[in-house]
């Protein structure tokens, strides 16, 4: 059965018969407009589109399922779907799981996303917020919006498409320094005062791929000092501190948080491809040579190799067998020496929020023909 022409067929009997031969643009690092390569849309999504589209006003159970399943596909970063595809599904107002998807899909037309804010909807704003093919208009104006104002203006300023003069004006207020941060498109003025700044930013700027060498080897070395100091305190204070009542606690709360930052500091630097090998070997060396002193509520040699590029597809996978923790997971999922059937499994032992959803968008996972394959042999 040639299933392409079957479902052109189907789609053809409809209104929305185009779906079936819409292309999506995927752009690769470097790429202009005119250089992108044309990509089929998934045939089963356009499939789907048609189905709903014909069903739309019906709902019943079987509409109901085609919703699910549409939502489900368009979850996975690795389905390919049109921007006119992504226009008709704009029209499904009553469809929330489908406009979220909409709305935060960088392929979806500026044009629907202006559209999709005049709507002033708040889960569907704070979409469009975080969505680098929003207008400029659309995200100075969020900046403004007085119900949402906090969330809103988080987003836009961890958003990569917003324009540098927007970003200074958040920088400005003195606020929102941790989206900020991360945003690779930060300049790197900004990103160099942020390093310096709370325990917090220097986190975020650890993981930002537009930080420069020499900015991390600085982080990688401040934060191993401010890690060894911490770690002192709380051998020393640690339980003083828990016998002093709710200030003690506070205290070491504290402490104890700052420490972990710099363990996510260490981790994130150790996965930025901007880092240099000298400063990632510096680092495997300390936390090898330190773990002993590390409090013991979470192994940071562990950690930070499950994130490390050093740390090779074998390596990764004794720690994905031997310390099934939720962080490690995470780690797991982001790294992309992972090899491809763990990454797969990741998405399909039960594993959701960060977790699978890093999985999905890891650039070593598995097309989802190879996936079907690799879980298919495991049940063997």
């Amino acid at each position: 059965m040639n299933t392409t022409k079957s479902i052109h067929e189907l789609l053809k009997s409809s209104t929305y018969g185009f779906l079936s031969k819409r292309l999506v643009w995927q752009q690769s690092p470097g790429e202009t407009p005119d250089t992108k390569a044309e990509v089929p849309e998934d045939a089963d999504v356009a499939e789907l589109i048609g189905k709903l589209i014909r069903e739309k006003g019906n709902l019943t159970e079987g509409y109901h399922k085609l919703v699910d399943d549409l939502v489900g596909k368009l979850n996975d970063p690795r389905t390919k779907i049109s921007a006119d595809s992504l226009r008709v599904l704009a029209e499904l107002k009553n469809e929330e799981y489908i406009q979220d998807i909409v709305a935060s899909n960088p392929a979806t037309p500026t044009d629907v996303l202006e559209i999709m804010a005049g709507r002033n909807v708040k889960e569907i704003n704070r979409r469009l917020a975080s969505n680098p093919s929003t207008p400029v208009d659309v995200l100075r104006g969020f900046l403004d919006d007085g119900e949402d104002k906090e969330v809103l203006t988080h987003r836009v300023a961890a958003n990569s498409g917003t324009p540098e003069s927007i970003l200074l004006a958040i920088f400005k207020t003195g606020r929102f320094k941790e989206s900020l941060a991360g945003n690779p498109s930060i300049p790197v003025g900004l990103l160099d005062r942020l390093a310096t700044s709370g325990i917090g930013e220097r986190k975020e700027v650890a993981g930002n791929k537009s930080a420069p060498e020499e900015l991390l080897t600085s982080l990688a070395t401040s934060t191993m000092k401010s890690l060894i100091d911490l770690e002192d305190t709380l051998n020393k204070m640690g339980k003083k501190w828990g016998e002093e009542g709710e200030e003690g606690k506070a205290l070491l709360d504290r402490v104890k948080r700052n420490s972990r930052l710099c363990v996510r500091t260490l981790e994130n630097i150790s996965a930025n491809p901007s880092t240099s090998k000298t400063t990632l070997k510096d680092i495997k060396e300390f936390v090898d040579a330190n773990a002993n002193r590390f409090s013991q509520e979470y192994h940071v040699d562990i950690l930070v190799a499950s994130r490390s590029r050093l740390t090779s597809g074998e390596e990764l996978r004794k720690i994905w067998l031997n310390n099934p923790d939720q962080q490690l997971i995470i780690n797991l999922a982001r790294n992309p020496s992972t090899p491809p059937d763990i990454l797969a499994e990741i998405v399909n032992v039960g594993t959701s929020g960060p977790g699978k959803a890093s999985a999905l968008s890891n650039p070593s996972m598995p097309s989802k023909r190879e996936e079907l394959k690799m879980l298919k042999k495991s049940l063997e």
